[in-house]
Order: C-alpha cells, then sequence, then structure tokens
C-alpha cells in the first residue's frame, strides 16, 4: 500500500512495522533495501531491522542538490545508521552517495540474461538506431529528438539512418506530436511499450542503441542492447558509460553534439560502425546472474562483519 504524492514520491504508510513483521515472521540473516534519492518507507524501516545485517543500495544518480540535503540531515540525526552497509548500482551512483555521507560505499550491479538478448542480426537496409526508454523528463526524450533530427539533417540527401524509439510515458504523444510536425515519421518510428520478445527481435535489425539520457545509475536497457550486439552511443557522465568501452563497442560523449556528429560518422563510415560491432561481439557485457549474485553475497558478508563489529 502506498500514499500517491506529488512527484511520485513513494511512501508506504505503516512501513516501519510491516518490515517489522516480516522481519520477525521470515527471520533473514540480510536485510537488503533499496531507494532512489527520497524514499521515506525506506528511511522509516531502517530502524526496524536493527540488529540484523542490513544493506542500503542507491539506485539514482543524486543531484548536487540531494547531496546537500542529505549532508544536512546527517549533522541533524545519524543516518543511515551506524551498522549500515552502503551500496550502488554503478560507480557513477555512488560517488554522490560517498559525497553526502563520507563513508564506504559498494557497488552492486544491476543484470540481466545475457543468453535471452544475445542474436542474431539480419540484414537490413541503412543503419538504424533504436532506443527502450520512458518518455519522462529524466530519459531527457527530447535530447534523443534532437540528437536524430541533427544528425537527418547532416546525413541529406542521402539519407541512410532511421530509428526506433520504443516505450511509452507521460510525454509520448508529445514526442509523436513533434516528430510528425518535423517531417521526421518516415524515419523515426513510435511503436510504444514493446514485449521483451518484440524488443530483442527490433534489435536483430538494429545497428545502435542512443541513450543520452544523463541521470541514469545503470540503465538495464543499455546492458541489454549490450548483450544484442548492439552499439551504444551515451553521455560520458551516465552509468551507461561503465557498461562498455570507449571506442572498443561504444562511444561516450561529453555533449549531445558530440552524439549526434558520432551518429553522422558512423552512418558515413560503415567500416567505422563494423569495428564497433565487432567488439562487441568480441567483448561481451559481464553483467550476468551468476555474478551479480555472487557480487551480493560478497557484500552481505561485509554487511554481517559491519553488524558483529557494531557498525565500524
Amino acid at each position: 500500500m502506498a500514499l500517491p504524492l506529488p512527484f511520485g514520491v513513494p511512501v508506504h504508510p505503516f512501513a516501519e512495522r510491516h518490515v517489522r513483521d516480516l522481519v520477525g515472521r521470515v527471520d533473514p540473516e540480510v536485510v537488503h533495501f533499496h531507494m532512489g534519492a527520497v524514499t521515506p518507507s525506506v528511511q522509516a524501516s531502517l530502524e526496524a531491522a536493527a540488529g540484523r545485517a542490513r544493506v542500503l543500495e542507491v539506485h539514482s544518480v543524486w543531484t548536487p542538490g540531494v547531496v546537500r540535503a542529505y549532508r544536512t540531515l546527517d549533522r541533524l540525526i545519524t543516518f543511515p545508521p551506524q551498522g549500515v552497509q552502503l551500496a550502488s548500482v554503478s560507480e557513477t551512483a555512488a560517488g554522490p552517495v560517498r559525497a553526502a555521507f563520507g563513508r564506504d560505499v559498494e557497488v552492486v550491479p544491476n543484470g540481466v540474461d545475457l543468453d535471452f538478448w544475445k542474436v542474431e542480426p539480419v540484414d537490413h537496409r541503412g543503419v538504424h538506431v533504436v532506443s527502450a526508454l520512458r518518455f519522462a523528463t529524466r530519459k531527457r526524450p527530447e535530447a534523443l529528438l534532437e540528437i536524430l533530427a541533427q544528425a537527418s539533417r547532416e546525413l541529406v540527401p542521402d539519407g541512410g539512418l532511421t530509428a526506433t524509439l520504443a516505450g511509452d510515458g507521460p510525454g509520448l504523444e508529445r514526442v509523436r506530436e513533434w516528430v510528425r510536425s518535423e517531417g521526421l515519421d518516415d524515419r523515426i518510428s513510435l511503436p510504444g511499450r514493446l514485449p521483451r520478445e518484440d524488443l530483442r527481435e527490433l534489435y536483430r535489425r538494429s545497428d545502435i542503441y542512443l541513450n543520452p539520457a544523463i541521470l541514469e545509475a545503470f540503465p538495464v536497457s543499455v546492458l541489454e542492447a549490450r548483450a544484442a550486439g548492439l552499439v551504444v552511443l551515451a553521455r560520458s557522465q551516465a552509468g551507461s558509460a561503465e557498461q562498455f568501452e570507449h571506442g572498443v563497442n561504444g562511444i561516450a560523449a561529453d555533449t549531445d553534439e558530440e552524439l549526434a556528429a558520432a551518429l553522422v560518422r558512423l552512418v558515413r563510415e560503415p567500416d567505422e560502425l563494423t569495428r564497433l560491432r565487432q567488439g562487441c561481439e568480441e567483448n561481451p557485457p559481464r553483467f550476468d546472474w551468476p555474478r551479480v549474485v555472487q557480487r551480493n553475497a560478497e557484500v552481505y558478508e561485509m554487511a554481517r562483519r559491519m553488524a558483529r563489529s557494531g557498525g565500524r
């Protein structure tokens, strides 16, 4: 049960009691909490698991304002409580958490079924770009469209670039209207949310996964595209850039303009695109479930040691 609040802040009105009852029934060795930037339900529940090994994992990239807020909170109360092992899904996300609390933060990445997403590509005309996203401000769909539009303008009259942007969200209809108004509906397809089987099939006839989001900690969608052998173009400031090696099997750009320029270059230089795709095949992603489970087990052992030592 959650109480709907402005901006989608997740709140469970009886979180502390619920966690205390659950811990009492299940009797776990470790209690693993997950949070974003503001998750009052988690914050209220940590004390309910006191006396157990606890892991608090952050799944979002905190802005400087959030870091300052937690620094202020830490001067008023001890948060997170001593004895809680901190973790995050990427180094990109871990940095602000370390800055906020001045404590060690372990990285526990997300994982995917790499075998499911591994596909055999099929022949197709031109270069096809794909992205799977929620059409919401944090994902920067407007930037994604501008990058595609800029690249398309530079590639006229030769063309050779098409794109499919899969997903839904509050901004989807506005994006569809923009694509129509710009006369790009013959080059940019917006099918809405696709089942993962359909998304995997789409990746078979695609070449590049484009992701201009910045405030993303460790997007699973990028990892799925990597597993399918797609060349990822992403912003260097985002967690996406941790999932590939720049210049080997993807391109990390500092600005949107650099992303557009890289896209144009890969369309005009098919040998370079082929080289990067070969790099994808030779350097598959490392984040399969067995490795992620092992990493979780390592961090749980750290949490146990911390609980036994009284949080030191």
